[in-house]
């Protein structure tokens, strides 16, 4: 006879094969918003007093060159989220070519939902339990998600990278206000209607968190548990919020398991004939 506990994971899996694409890749929802957040691009010219302006290039400078760009990147990931008053937790695998591709997966119980390929001008998905797929022009992101116009300006593959990574987005807005708190450097500037600060420690310059406003749209992702890996300080968690709105916030934990680096992956993404587009 069934148990109980038996009963329940199947009823779990029948409800997972029943959410929507848009829930399933939630990971690419949040992480594609946050790509559009985070690509806008500006100089880093600013008219500020000439000592402050060079402090704060000298620090963008060591931050630049304290960045991590391994040719390849491989995480092992447990994913927590809540959007529209609905919690959920996947797996996933995260696999990056530098600069080429990202490609990441989305499990339950086993049972992988959703896969991701983003590269530098694309998006593709998989929607492998309602067998249906995606592939589109990167800028379909900023046309699905009604992004605004000047947060949708350059979406960057890069960019996301970086957030996988942990290295700090620097390129968003024009810092020109530095502050030494304690431990940490935090940067902030402004553009039309845009505020943005990054903190990094002081001691290592790590990115301890990155927030992003535009009106009412907020975006903050605080990076945190930095663990050495092949004498490289990576951050194993990734805390997401993204308010809109008159919308519920999106929260989104990006937890790593375990991050391998400079081993060549083999990434696959086909779309399988039987595949019907979205």
């Amino acid at each position: 006879m069934e148990n109980h506990q038996d009963s329940i994971k199947k009823s779990q899996i029948k409800a997972f094969k029943s959410i929507p694409l848009k829930r399933i890749t939630l990971l690419s929802y949040s992480l594609i918003i946050l790509l559009g957040l985070c690509s806008c691009k500006a100089s880093k010219k600013a008219v500020v007093e000439k000592a402050v302006a060079s402090e704060i290039e000298s620090l963008i400078n060591t931050l630049e060159t304290n960045a991590f760009h391994p040719t390849w990147f491989k995480a092992k990931a447990k994913l927590q989220s809540k959007m529209d008053g609905k919690s959920m937790s996947f797996s996933s695998t995260i696999l990056i070519k530098d600069n080429e591709k990202l490609w990441l997966n989305g499990k339950m119980f086993g049972i992988e939902g959703a896969r991701i390929l983003v590269t530098k001008d694309s998006v593709f998905a998989l929607n492998r339990l309602q067998k249906t797929y995606l592939a589109d022009d990167i800028d379909w992101v900023a046309q699905e998600y009604a992004l605004p116009q000047i947060l949708a300006e350059a979406i960057d593959l890069k960019h996301l990278q970086d957030i996988f990574i942990g290295n700090p987005i620097l390129d968003v807005i024009p810092y020109t206000e530095i502050d030494k708190r304690e431990s940490d450097y935090v940067l902030a500037g402004n553009r039309e209607d845009y505020t943005s600060t990054l903190m990094v420690d002081a001691t290592n310059f790590q990115t301890k968190s990155f927030y992003l406003a535009q009106s009412d749209s907020q975006l903050t992702v605080q990076y945190s548990d930095y663990r050495m890996v092949d004498e490289h300080a990576i951050a194993h968690r990734r805390d997401i919020t993204v308010k809109r709105p008159n919308e519920e916030d999106i929260l989104l934990s990006i937890i790593y398991n375990s991050v391998d680096i400079n081993k060549e992956q083999n990434i696959k993404f086909d779309i399988p004939g039987s595949y019907s587009k979205m």
